[in-house]
This record gives structure tokens, C-alpha cells and sequence, in this order.
């Protein structure tokens, strides 16, 4: 999160932006696996921090942007991969330990074949829903 502030001080990322949008677009992650409760633009976030900092007591003229920035990258993002992608991401683990295994036994070359075609396919797999 303290990227997207850095961004935004920047001017590399408008105020108008939701948080929502610039981390997927930041981190390369599917939109809907973002969960923001409070659905703010990076604006509304820093404005919110304000007045919660001059409600405390602050003044704004002699707070450091740094402590904006502490509280901005406290705010509530939370990435959530959907079953199906955890899923493949066990039996990819899963997987790519029967491999290893079947490798460091010599032998069974038909089975590390398969395997390994087992392991193209759910890394196929994962990448569609990433």
C-alpha cells in the first residue's frame, strides 16, 4: 500500500483512482480478488487519514507526509484466491513433490513423463484464473 502513496504523491496514480483498482493494477492481481470493504479512492483515503489526524489533534501544516503514509498502507486490502485456484495450487505442490521423489529414484521415466505433463497443465490451469 505504500506504493500506491508513493504513486499517488508522484502523480503517477490520480486521486480519483479506488485503491481497489490501482493495487490490482500494482501487484498483477485478478480485480476480483480484492476485497475492499470500504470501496475508497486514494483521495477519499487520504482525506479520511486528515481528519482523522486533525481530530487527534494534529496540524496539518506540521504533519509529516510520512505519517499520512503509515496510515494509508494500514488500510484494509485483502487478496482472496478463489477455491478453485488453491486447489490447483495443492495439487501442484503435491506434484511437483511425487516428481521430485520419482526423479531422485532413477527409473519409473514413464511416470516423470506424466507428471510432468500433469504439471504443465495445472500450471496452465492456475495461470487462466490468475
Amino acid at each position: 500500500m505504500e506504493n500506491l502513496f508513493d504513486l499517488f504523491l508522484e502523480k503517477k496514480l490520480s486521486g480519483d483512482t479506488q485503491i481497489k483498482q490501482a493495487y490490482a493494477d500494482l501487484y498483477d492481481v485478478k480485480l476480483t480478488w480484492i476485497e475492499d470493504v470500504q470501496g475508497l479512492t486514494i483521495q477519499q483515503l487520504v482525506d479520511k487519514i486528515c481528519d482523522e489526524l486533525e481530530a487527534e489533534g494534529s496540524d496539518l501544516t506540521e504533519t509529516h507526509v510520512d505519517k499520512i503514509k503509515e496510515r494509508f498502507a494500514l488500510y484494509p486490502i485483502v487478496k482472496k484466491a478463489p477455491k478453485s485456484y488453491l486447489e490447483l495450487a495443492k495439487a501442484k505442490r503435491i506434484t511437483e513433490k511425487n516428481l521430485e521423489n520419482l526423479k531422485s529414484s532413477g527409473g519409473f521415466e514413464e511416470y516423470v513423463v506424466e507428471l510432468s505433463d500433469a504439471l504443465e497443465l495445472i500450471e496452465s490451469m492456475m495461470k487462466e484464473l490468475s
